[in-house]
């Protein structure tokens, strides 16, 4: 047989499923990890049936560490072989093969470390390991390099991605259990996916539950369930909550519990403040959430201590092992959540002495990819297609490495969290006192380790490789699935600016009130962020509490924002529809509104130094509020309010620390 070279590709899912559907922060970051993980085992498995192929992309897969942060997929290469199609099937299985037998392990791990935790008792449900099964997609495709010439890559890849596509529009599915009908048309008792769904996903059957108290049965009880699900221990689900087998087994994957809820990444830069005297405070606080008697008294005795020797009779009974930042404000510490009486007083005089310093209860979640990915991978902005598999290599190296700069960027000061950084897509935590910080240091090392590195294959004129975000800012009750669903909403609403190369940012708060603006990086081509640093500097000047060491932080107040919404929804109606829809005078009423700011905006200098320095300080924010009206994308009256707006909510919820 004639030497043939092929490509591979094979890709996993669902990843809505694996990793956006969740509740809990260690949900989603589980998802994450689990695929990362089925992805690698893949790639080894390609190394061990292709033994002189390459993985293209993502670069070093076979060899990435068990904790690397990886795409759902991969695409390789294999040339001057003689294997034949069907040989070419074979081994395509035994990868698939590989990857449902870990993940059977990575399911088995999750039961064992509940059982671990003591959260459950029993062996594995009949029906765990086949929802597993087909809940997983797994699809691959090969793709021959048949012509000769310089874009022989370039074709057979684009014909690659194409039948990937078709595959996923016509993708197989298996239902396990048949529903038996007998000759009466009525089902038998083995039914399969019919009765009570997962809280979580709900698609699949629930398989574990939390029990609840003969009076909550009251209000509502359990439909359906399975005849072999599992009740799993307190504290561990909400009351009423159930689990299918995905859900299940992300909650206790293993290496989650460490990862920080929403409420603790809004306390990172409050807790990072706290006097020796509070921190000690503070691991009293989580000693009291200890499964191990001996040193729950001993944190009893010091929490004694720490109260001014309050006698204290601890039973032990009914303690809740189970920390979580969130116990640290007040509302939180109730019966519901802690049974025992004694640990609840106990934990309730603690968080008096924390309360003025543990505030801040909101919280970033941001989500970037590169834009027009798709185009770059086609080869559509480079020289030559010829190039196209060093472009992937060099591309692939590049984003590798910025995911892990990325990943430090977030997680080494405890700024935030980072749940995947596969790459070009990127999806972390932040606390929002280091919001602005974070983003400009991630799109400095983007542009100087992505952009950089493909510099020579850009067509003249080169045009920067760039990543369009979406950033959520949310309170930590705010339902995760939620901010989730809103996150991918706020992303994709920047990829529809012109061009891209966008940021979109949206404030859910508390009170149910949503407010959103969108803006590109910078208008014209600079290198570093323009309008996100205006926002940034806005924040910066209105701050509530003056610094006179800090550049001039605090020397405005934000009356300015409120007097120009009012005259916008005097122009422009509640809806704050687009001036320029209504308007015929549109050049004249440019400059008085750019005149009015600026004499809104002088008359909210609220601290006083010389007059060469407070002219200066003016003029710098005139500039940046101009700018950011200047800027705005239609509809541009509501983007620059909510912009405002925005920047004056964080300013008051990061001051209040």
């Amino acid at each position: 047989m004639k030497k043939r070279n092929h490509l591979f590709l094979l890709t996993l899912g669902p990843v809505q499923s694996f990793i956006a559907q969740a509740r809990k922060t260690q949900d989603l970051y589980a998802g994450s990890r689990i695929l990362s993980r089925l992805v690698q085992v893949a790639g080894v498995a390609f190394k061990q049936e292709f033994p002189n192929g390459g993985i293209i992309f993502p670069s070093g897969l076979s060899k990435a560490k068990n904790n690397a942060s990886l795409p759902n997929r991969f695409v390789a290469s294999f040339k001057g072989h003689k294997l034949s199609d069907t040989e070419l099937i074979g081994k395509a299985q035994k990868i698939k093969d590989v990857v449902d037998e870990e993940l059977k392990v990575i399911a088995n791990n999750s039961f064992s470390f509940a059982n671990k935790k003591g959260a459950i008792q029993g062996t594995l449900p009949q029906t765990f390991h086949e929802q597993l099964k087909s809940h997983l997609d797994i699809f691959w495709a090969f793709e021959p390099i048949k012509e000769e010439g310089e874009e022989s890559f370039a074709k057979a890849y684009r014909r690659l991605e194409q039948k990937v596509g078709a595959i996923k529009n016509v993708r197989h599915f298996e239902q396990y259990q048949y529903a038996e009908v007998d000759q009466d048309f009525a089902y038998a008792e083995n039914y399969g996916e019919r009765g009570r769904k997962c809280s979580v996903d709900g698609v699949n059957n629930a398989l574990f539950y939390r029990e609840i108290t003969e009076t909550e049965k009251g209000k509502r009880g359990y439909f359906d369930l399975s005849m072999d699900a599992l009740p799993l221990e307190t504290f561990y689900l909400n009351p009423g909550e159930a689990l299918s087998a995905v859900s299940f087994v992300k909650r206790f994957y293993p290496d989650t519990s460490s990862f920080p809820s929403t409420s603790e990444v809004a306390l990172m830069y409050d807790e990072a403040q706290l006097e020796p005297k509070k921190i000690e405070c503070l691991e009293i606080f989580q000693k009291l959430f200890s499964n191990n008697k001996q040193k729950l008294f001993e944190a009893c005795f010091q929490a004694s201590e720490m109260l001014g020797g309050k006698e204290i009779k601890f039973k032990g009974a009914g303690v809740n092992n189970n920390f979580d930042y969130q116990y640290l404000f007040e509302e939180n510490i109730n019966q519901e959540n802690f049974p025992n009486q004694e640990q609840r007083e106990l934990l309730h005089a603690l968080q008096q002495e924390l309360k003025p310093f543990l505030k801040t209860r909101y919280y970033a979640l941001i989500h970037f990819d590169g834009d027009n990915m798709g185009k770059w991978l086609a080869g559509e902005y480079i020289q030559t297609k010829g190039k196209l598999e060093g472009f992937h290599e060099t591309l692939s190296r590049a984003l590798a490495k910025f995911g892990k700069e990325a990943q430090q960027i977030l997680d080494n000061g405890r700024k935030g969290r980072t749940i995947y950084a596969g790459g070009d897509d990127f999806m972390g935590f932040v606390n929002i006192h280091y919001l602005f910080e974070v983003m400009t240091e991630l799109r400095k090392k983007f542009h100087e380790i992505v952009d950089a590195n493909i510099r020579n294959f850009k067509k003249p004129p080169a045009d920067l490789l760039t990543f369009s975000a979406g950033v959520v800012i949310a309170h930590f009750k705010t339902p995760f699935s939620e901010v989730l669903k809103q996150v991918r909403i706020t992303e994709k609403k920047a990829k529809k600016v012109d061009d891209k190369n966008a940021f979109a940012i949206t404030v859910l708060k508390h009170s149910g009130e949503i407010q959103e603006a969108v803006y590109k990086w910078e208008s014209d081509g600079q290198e570093l962020s323009n309008n996100w640093e205006d926002m940034g500097r806005l924040i910066h000047y209105i701050a509530t509490e003056a610094d006179d060491e800090k550049d001039g932080q605090g020397s405005f107040s934000n009356t300015f924002i409120q007097n120009l919404t009012t005259e916008f929804t005097q122009l422009t109606g509640y809806n704050l529809g687009d001036i320029e829809t209504k308007s015929r005078d549109r050049k004249f009423l440019e400059a008085a509104l750019l005149k009015e700011i600026e004499r809104l905006v002088s008359r909210s200098l609220k601290v006083f130094e010389s007059k060469e320095t407070d002219n200066k300080r003016r003029q710098e924010l005139i500039d940046i509020v101009q700018s950011l009206w200047k800027e705005a994308p239609m509809p541009r009256s509501r983007n620059f309010i909510h912009a405002l707006h925005i920047a004056d909510f964080l300013t008051r919820k990061t001051q209040q620390a």
